[in-house]
């Protein structure tokens, strides 16, 4: 399911106007061909040349978009092959457009959904450095010229201002260097597998929605999968690649080779830790009546609504909580400032 982020809209629009075509009874050449001559110039058309020239030699559609995986997925390569198989290339193409609109949205939605809590927290960390950077040491030179007893509180914020204006340039370089050297070992296969990816399936909060997100990706493409009559196993094996995750991929890769020896889908799925009981029970009945493509789709459905409704609540009870939190910092901050001043003009009223 990776491929270039650029192309997504041209791939998405290559996929519509193909299917049209194809119902109107043009072949796959003349379809392609004419779609070509509307593309800019560019790496996809470039692409769109080279998936040309194979099918002019004799490829097939699924082996010629093969070569190019970073443009079609492998997803689409699967429902192609079983499309050119039983001659509903049209229809398959048009319903695997609409699931990749419908696998975009959910990939965006928590992105989207953290745009604003990141902004409001660059815009905190903004303040609270303008205050300790440059408005505490204008009161600094304020209150040394006055010879005031200052408040604990006052003191240590003068402090920590003198030590961040002071270390400045020390604390910037320590704090880029852990933060390269945390990166860096993020993206170890060991830190990765045995941190990031299991924090990721059982820390509190993050882990609910992660989960919610991850099934239903993965049901949305089991039901296109099992719907165009690829074989579960190869299905499972396709569907994998939604995630990166080491926990769900070693999960499903576990399950696959149950499969194989004759086990049943839903008997596996009980002891895993990334599937929930919802998805255990509609499976077992899939598994019943023999419907698993429905059930995959009633899953995703359930799924995406339910990560809807989760996401909402949680954005809705972060945005006041970080507003009410960085208003009493940026408060607690001008109070300590400001408290030596009320006591001065009190003991001069006095």
């Amino acid at each position: 399911m990776i491929f270039k982020k650029s192309y997504f809209r041209e791939f998405l629009d290559f996929n519509r106007s193909l299917s049209l075509m194809l119902v109107a009874k043009l072949n796959l050449i003349q379809a392609v061909e004419i779609i070509r001559l509307q593309l800019k110039a560019g790496e996809f058309r470039s692409v769109i040349d080279e998936l040309l020239r194979d099918l002019k030699t004799g490829s097939s559609f699924s082996a010629a978009c093969a070569k190019r995986k970073d443009i079609f997925p492998e997803v689409y390569v699967a429902n192609i092959k079983i499309a050119e198989e039983t001659g509903e290339l049209s229809g398959i193409i048009s319903e695997y457009t609409a699931f990749e609109e419908k696998y975009s949205k959910l990939k965006q939605k928590i992105s989207h959904a953290l745009r604003y809590p990141v902004f409001i927290i660059f815009i905190a960390v903004a303040a609270v450095a303008f205050l300790l950077f440059f408005l505490i040491p204008t009161f600094e030179t304020l209150f040394s010229t006055m010879n005031a007893e200052l408040p604990p509180v006052t003191k240590a914020l003068m402090d920590i201002s003198g030590f961040l204006t002071d270390n400045g340039i020390w604390i910037i370089l320590i704090v880029g260097l852990l933060f390269f050297s945390a990166s860096r070992a993020v993206k170890t296969e060991y830190v990765k597998e045995n941190y990031i990816d299991r924090m990721a399936l059982s820390f509190p909060l993050i882990s609910g929605l992660f989960r919610i997100n991850l099934l239903a990706r993965f049901s949305l493409s089991m039901s296109i999968l099992i719907r165009s009559r690829v074989r579960l196993t190869d299905a499972l094996k396709i569907a994998m690649n939604i995630s990166g995750n080491k926990v769900f991929r070693n999960e499903i890769n576990g399950l696959v080779k149950n499969l194989v020896k004759g086990e049943s889908i839903a008997g596996n799925v009980k002891k895993s830790i990334v599937f929930d009981p919802t998805f255990t029970r509609l499976l077992i009945v899939g598994e019943q009546t023999a419907e698993l493509d429905k059930i995959f789709s009633l899953l995703s459905e359930y799924y995406t609504n339910e990560f809807d409704s989760k996401l909402e609540t949680i954005t809705s009870m972060i945005e006041p909580v970080l507003i009410l939190f960085i208003g009493l910092v940026v408060a607690f901050i001008l109070i300590a400032m400001y408290l030596p001043m009320f006591e001065m003009v009190n003991v001069m009223g006095a």
